[in-house]
């Protein structure tokens, strides 16, 4: 082959290659700033070289130039931001003669940090759905860091990013989270405080899953994580949670989790859960189930004789407990939830908690194969289309549901029925005309039923705008503000009867009016692929009475999309409306 020939071929090969080369770079530089569609996503100055850059090259300009010579201002920031110097100095070849012998256990702060906290593991932590807070809705995901210090010492810590919640007004919170942003912290606390903190404090479940990461991106997470924990970045809802900071710090260990994360609107932790686990960076999963969950959902599985099991049980029983146990793994996992329940209620010693461990080890992990669990939930976001007739009246509805699920939905990813509706608009297309049916700003329903260890309320709250006024059926579009708590009773596994009442207000162009509403109701879930809820609803307001009455039903067998259709009749001061409705929902 002729010599030309050859060297355009390597001339070629190494162009390409210092293309490749270059993109990696720059994508690396991307993550470790934050940016994310032209943008830098975290709005603390604090975390660049002179405040807030127009570009990626602006900064690295800035920082090149920094780190030219050896001054008190650059040893700074070294000290601060450790992952960006050892990027900068990899592929800079002056600077890295310049520092080359550079010392970073000098900073103080950096070598007590790197003692203290070894990284011999990495874990993303999905903490389950906390409705109650408005933070914590939809999920948390965080960091946890295992390792063992200089002594052999064996320590855990969690690595979070979370809101500052300074008010419980909806509005508020609703313009805070998506438009102006809320105060941001980021955390570094003991991983067994954090544990401890959601499952007995909250009540939520844990899912732990182990990252697949080489030494190198472990030291290199490490580092950025010691950058990000001085900073305060603003929270949005959207744009700049939990789940997108941890796409940034997990992309470092698989790039192509950054084109995953183009394929979504916007991000929840869930969808993080569900894209690692597609992509293969997990080594192992471990999860740490809420004892009153866990017996919620196993008391259809065992007999009464393990259910009734008392603390003296467990102290002087253990022989019995372990027959017990033995006879089916529902039986095993129950006792397991209980000897954890005892010990929170302070009913059992630590050694008795300890010993009956050892005889029953826990089975946290066999919960998956039968329950819950983030991967099987649909996609957070929804938009349907579909068919209502009202009376004579025919109209082509389209809603869309950026954020989060309805009660007709699967609920095999959650331990509860339960609603949670954020920015929901729909709009009703008639012959010659179109209008606003309902605009939902933020409503929530939790259906939790009671159980012999916890006598838990059902509870709902919200505000939205629609078109059911209580007092006339004009259809005329009014804001309600409602609150409401009631209880709910399991009375099979598939069957549950809850009733809710409502204290609120409505205002429209007309009138403003308090008004008192019970409601009661029954859910049937069957695997969640068919679902029926029978809903009915009484109304006093300001010397009206009105009732409506719904048959809501819904199937899917996909987590793509689902049926639903629903039939209903109002009444109200001797006049009646019927509504029938199909639709198809879609999941995003």
């Amino acid at each position: 082959m002729p010599k030309k020939v050859v060297l355009f071929f390597l001339t070629t090969f190494f162009y390409f290659f210092s293309i490749i080369a270059q993109a990696n770079d720059d994508n690396l530089w991307s993550f470790l700033l934050h940016y994310k569609n032209n943008t830098f996503n975290i709005d603390d100055p604090n975390f660049y070289v002179k405040g807030i850059p127009s570009s990626l090259s602006e900064e690295r300009q800035r920082t090149l130039t920094l780190l030219s010579e050896i001054t008190p201002e650059s040893k700074s920031f070294v000290c601060q931001f450790p992952a960006r110097f050892k990027f900068i100095k990899n592929h800079h070849p002056l600077i890295k003669n310049a520092w080359h012998d550079y010392p970073l256990q000098t900073c103080s702060d950096y070598a007590t940090y790197n003692a203290r906290v070894p990284v011999d593991n990495i874990y993303l932590v999905f903490a389950a759905e906390n409705i109650s807070s408005p933070t914590s809705m939809m999920g948390h995901v965080f960091i946890r860091l295992e390792g063992e210090n200089a002594n052999s010492d064996p320590l855990n810590h969690a690595f979070s990013y979370f809101a500052i919640i300074n008010s419980f007004n909806p509005l508020l919170l609703v313009t805070e989270s998506l438009i102006t942003g809320q105060e941001g912290r980021f955390s570094l606390m003991p991983y067994h405080e954090a544990l401890f903190n959601y499952t007995e404090r909250e009540g939520r479940s844990v899912w732990e899953y182990q990252l697949d990461a080489s030494e190198e991106t472990k030291q290199l997470i490490k580092d950025h994580l010691f950058e990000l924990k001085d900073i305060r970045p603003s929270y949005y809802f959207t744009k700049y949670n939990c789940a997108t900071v941890l796409y940034d710090i997990i992309t470092l260990i698989e790039p192509e989790l950054n084109s995953k994360r183009n394929e979504h609107k916007w991000i929840t932790p869930r969808d993080l859960v569900k894209d690692i686990i597609e992509l293969d960076v997990i080594k192992s999963k471990t999860i740490y189930i809420n004892p009153i969950q866990g017996m919620k959902w196993l008391k259809w599985e065992v007999s009464n004789e393990v259910k009734t099991l008392r603390p003296e049980h467990f102290l002087e029983e253990r022989a019995y407990l372990k027959s017990l146990a033995e006879k089916s793994i529902y039986n095993h996992l129950y006792i397991n939830y209980l000897n954890d329940y005892y010990f929170s209620k302070n009913e059992i010693s630590k050694q008795t908690l300890e010993q009956v461990k050892a005889e029953i080890p826990r089975l946290d992990d066999h919960f998956h194969s039968y329950q819950t669990s983030p991967e099987k939930a649909p996609n957070d976001s929804q938009y349907s289309l579909g068919v209502k007739k009202i009376n004579n009246t025919n109209s082509l509805n389209l809603s869309i549901l950026p954020a989060s699920h309805k009660i007709m939905d699967s609920s095999a990813a959650f331990f509860t029925e339960n609603a949670l509706e954020l920015g929901e608009i729909e709009l009703a297309l008639y012959e010659n005309d179109v209008k606003l049916e309902q605009l939902t700003l933020y409503t929530v329903k939790n259906i939790n039923s009671v159980d012999p260890h916890a006598h838990n309320l059902s509870w709902g709250w919200g505000a939205h705008f629609d078109r059911n006024n209580p007092t006339n059926l004009e259809r005329t579009l009014g804001l309600n503000l409602e609150f409401g708590i009631g209880k709910s009773i399991d009375l099979q596994k598939n069957l549950l009867i809850y009733n809710l009442n409502y204290l609120g207000a409505r205002a429209d162009f007309k009138s403003q009016l308090p008004f008192f509403r019970l409601e009661v109701g029954s859910i049937y879930n069957l695997s969640n692929i068919f679902k029926v809820h029978l809903e009915g609803h009484r109304n006093w307001t300001n010397g009206y009475s009105s009732t409506e009455k719904k048959l809501l039903i819904s199937y899917g067998n996909s987590a793509k999309a689902r049926f639903v259709g629903s039939a209903g009749r109002k009444g109200v001061n001797d006049k009646f409306e019927t509504t029938i409705e199909l639709k198809l929902v879609n999941y995003f």
